[in-house]
């Protein structure tokens, strides 16, 4: 359990911390990175959900 609430935690944490970083690229005129970061985030979230419902 404990372990599985530890990669929640990460999950979340990284998407925020993707998602901050996108919105600050954004906002200093940097939009094609913004879009960039957002899909990267997405992307690498998709596959973390993928392996830990593989491992389940």
């Amino acid at each position: 359990m404990n372990k599985e609430k530890a990669r929640k935690t990460g999950m979340i944490t990284f998407l925020a911390a993707s998602t901050i970083a996108a919105i600050l690229a954004y906002t200093t005129g940097f939009g094609p990175i913004a879009g960039g970061l957002i899909a990267l985030g997405l992307l690498v979230w998709g596959i973390t959900l993928g392996i830990t419902a593989r491992e389940e």
